[in-house]
C-alpha cells in the first residue's frame, strides 16, 4: 500500500446541522492531509445544506443530495459507492475526529494488510463534546471471527479497506438500524477485523442522536438479529435461527440502566421482545 493513500472520510447526515461544521472541522485540521470528505445528506429538513454549502468551493470535499429520505443504510451505501480513497472511515455528523485518527489509521492500515476493518476507542461525550467516558476495549479471541464473537459494539473510529469492502456486496440499502454492525459483518468475512486500544473519536450522546432514541431501540435490536441471521446464512454457518432467537429473548443489556429500566418495565419489554420475534420469523420467511 501506498505510505500516503488517500482517506475518505465519509459522512452520511439527516438533520444534523446543529453538528454537522463541528465534524467536517475536524477532518481539516488532521494532521494527516490526503483525504477527501464524502457527504450525503439524507433529504434534511433542518439548515443541514445551508451549513453543508458553505463548504461547496473546498476541493477536497464533495456533497451530494438524496432526493428523497431514503434512510441511513441507502445513504451510507452511497458514500461507500462515492469514495476514491484506497482507504475510508464512516464519520456521523454529530461527532468530531481526534486530530491525529486519520494518521494514526493509515498507519495502522499499512501495518497490517490483512485487515479488512480497523476500529478504536472513543470517547463517550456530552451535548457539548465533553468526555464523561471511555468506551471498553475488548480484542477479538484467537479462533472467533468478529461475528461469531458475543461482543458486536460498535467501534469508533471503524476504518476499512476500499478494495476488500468492494469483494462484498456492500451495506444493504434497506437497512435502517444497526448500519454499522451490517458493514463490519461484511468485512469480516473478507479479511481480519483488528481493533486499536486507542481513542481517536468523540461520540456525541444528545437526545437526537439514532443510538440514543427510546423510540429507536426495539428496531436497532430487531436489525441487529436480522443481521446476525443473515451473516450465519451468507457463510453457511448453523443455528442461524436458534442464534438470532436467543438474542431477542435473553438480549445482553450491559449498563445498569437498562437492567433498571427492565426490572422496572419488565411487560413493556417482554411485549417488545415478543413483537421483535414476530417480526423475525415474518422477515425469514418472507417470499
Amino acid at each position: 500500500m501506498d505510505t500516503t493513500p488517500l482517506f475518505s472520510v465519509l459522512i452520511a447526515n439527516h438533520n444534523n446541522g446543529k453538528y454537522i461544521s463541528s465534524a467536517i472541522n475536524s477532518v481539516i485540521v488532521q494532521t494527516y492531509k490526503n483525504w477527501e470528505i464524502i457527504i450525503v445528506d439524507d433529504c434534511s429538513a433542518d439548515n443541514s445544506l445551508q451549513i453543508i454549502e458553505q463548504y461547496k468551493n473546498h476541493d477536497n470535499i464533495k456533497i451530494v443530495k438524496n432526493d428523497k429520505n431514503k434512510g441511513c443504510g441507502y445513504t451510507k451505501r452511497r458514500c461507500a459507492e462515492l469514495a476514491g480513497g484506497l482507504l475510508c472511515g464512516f464519520l456521523d455528523s454529530d461527532d468530531e475526529l481526534l486530530p491525529n485518527a486519520l494518521e494514526i489509521m493509515v498507519q495502522a492500515h499499512i501495518q497490517h494488510p490483512e485487515c479488512s476493518l480497523i476500529g478504536s476507542r472513543s470517547y463517550r461525550c456530552n451535548t457539548n463534546l465533553r468526555p464523561y467516558g471511555v468506551t471498553k476495549y475488548k480484542m477479538i479471541p484467537k479462533g472467533e471471527s468478529y461475528l461469531t464473537f458475543d461482543y458486536h459494539a460498535p467501534h469508533h473510529y471503524a476504518t476499512f479497506k476500499k478494495q476488500l469492502y468492494d469483494k462484498t456486496e456492500g451495506i444493504s440499502a434497506n437497512v435502517t438500524h444497526a448500519v454499522d454492525q451490517d458493514l463490519y459483518f461484511k468485512l469480516d468475512e473478507v479479511g481480519q477485523v483488528l481493533f486499536l486500544n486507542k481513542i481517536l473519536y468523540k461520540y456525541r450522546v444528545h437526545n437526537n442522536g439514532i443510538s440514543n432514541n427510546s423510540n429507536s431501540f426495539g428496531k436497532a435490536l430487531f436489525w441487529h438479529v436480522i443481521l446476525i441471521y443473515e451473516a450465519y446464512k451468507r457463510r453457511g454457518l448453523k443455528g442461524a435461527e436458534q442464534q438470532a432467537t436467543g438474542i431477542i429473548i435473553a438480549h445482553p443489556y450491559h449498563s445498569w440502566k437498562y437492567r433498571f429500566g427492565n426490572f422496572c418495565l419488565a411487560p413493556i419489554v417482554l411485549f417488545t421482545r415478543i413483537i421483535n420475534l414476530i417480526r423475525f420469523y415474518l422477515f425469514t420467511n418472507r417470499k
